[in-house]
């Protein structure tokens, strides 16, 4: 697993966005911070050990690399991570009583089956069984076990009844449910389910609540540093944790079979999805609803509207150049990158994205700070 390939476009264009903390089955408000603290492990020009990392460089301006003398270092470990080393992990946790590692391990098992292609997910299984034991309430595990249903053979219904008991006000929970309707063609179901999502307040598909996970799950199993595990708990996530709402906006947006769910219905159903959803994925799929929606209306000017409110979103958050410094800067500052996690998980992708990007623009003002730190690292194959 390559973590600087890929991480690209899943640190700051997948994540969470919301002002409600969801963790561990608990979840209460948080003020959003309005400003970023001054950390000295982002101000003395110097991370030891870090990858890309250098004293008193000149400032760039993001011109050029060549002016940063790249030291000649060994590849991240996590280029080096092996099907063997995770494997020790996963094995090294199975007897844990830490639900949150066994859910990591679980990933982990889950990632080298999927790598694998052997069909085998009985350690996976074995995991969440365990995990789920522990912590009956536990929000992040029973949604994973509701999307990966397929996989683990698990029983349909009570994992929907497990969902809806613990986390019945997330949109996302409904959606999964209404997917499982469509797909059996219970059209009355779905549209049930829709309402509910549609009434939803909240919508979270835990994607952050993942990769912490399996960073947790590689730091008790593992010599990975944070950098290789947090990445590397990224490209997990973006491997198992993402739904796919296809067969939604279809229903939304088609009269196939001359049955399809009610324009209003879905319209709404987008609206909240941009105000309750905790991560920009979400937020520009409800955007692309809408559009959708007002062009089975006919209704040309307001489906052009949410179309540029989309792309809006998407220059001020993921496009654009203070954009691709900051992702350069977290890459490169693992002290940033903490912080960057720290607030995805608690106010959300939106609001931690707009923090990293303040957090760049500081550092990139601040001429005892290492510029090099903005310069991407060349990647290096194998």
């Amino acid at each position: 697993m390559r973590p600087r390939k890929l991480v690209v476009g899943i640190i700051l264009l997948v994540g969470l966005v919301a002002a409600t903390l969801v963790h561990v089955g608990e979840s209460r408000r948080v003020d959003t911070p309005t400003d970023i603290e001054p950390n000295e492990s982002t101000t003395n020009g110097q991370l030891p050990g870090l990858p890309g990392a250098r004293q008193n460089a000149p400032s760039m301006d993001g011109r050029v690399a060549e002016d940063c003398e790249w030291q000649t270092q060994p590849k991240p470990a996590s280029d080096q991570t092996s099907s063997r080393s995770i494997e020790a992990a996963v094995k090294a946790l199975i007897t844990s009583s830490d639900p949150d590692l066994l859910f990591g391990a679980a990933l982990l098992a889950q990632g080298e089956a999927m790598l694998a292609e052997t069909g085998k997910w009985d350690e996976e299984a074995l995991l969440l069984d365990r995990a789920r034991a522990l912590a009956p309430q536990h929000r992040t595990l029973l949604w994973h076990t509701l999307i990966d249903c397929a996989n683990t053979g698990c029983d349909r219904a009570a994992a929907e009844a497990n969902a809806i008991r613990v986390d019945g006000d997330n949109g996302h929970v409904w959606l999964q449910i209404a997917i499982t309707s469509i797909g059996e063609n219970r059209w009355n179901d779905a549209e049930a389910s829709i309402s509910r999502a549609a009434a939803a307040t909240r919508f979270d598909m835990y994607f952050i609540e993942y990769a912490v996970a399996v960073e947790k799950a590689l730091a008790a199993g593992t010599d990975l540093d944070y950098m290789s595990r947090i990445v590397n708990g990224m490209g997990f996530a973006a491997a198992v944790a993402l739904p796919d709402l296809r067969a939604v906006t279809n229903a939304c947006t088609t009269d196939r079979l001359k049955v399809s769910i009610p324009a209003n219905l879905c319209d709404t159903l987008g609206q909240q999805m941009i105000d309750g959803g905790r991560d920009i994925l979400t937020v520009a799929i409800g955007y692309e609803l809408r559009r959708l929606v007002a062009e089975r209306d006919s209704k040309p000017e307001l489906a052009s509207q949410y179309s540029r409110e989309k792309k809006a979103l998407s220059q001020r958050l993921v496009n654009s150049m203070n954009n691709a410094d900051a992702y350069a800067l977290q890459m490169n500052d693992s002290a940033v990158l903490r912080r960057y996690i720290d607030n995805y998980l608690a106010y959300g992708e939106i609001r931690a994205t707009e923090l990293l990007i303040v957090e760049a623009q500081r550092l990139k003002a601040d001429p005892t700070y290492d510029q090099c730190n903005f310069v991407n690292r060349p990647y290096e194959p194998s």
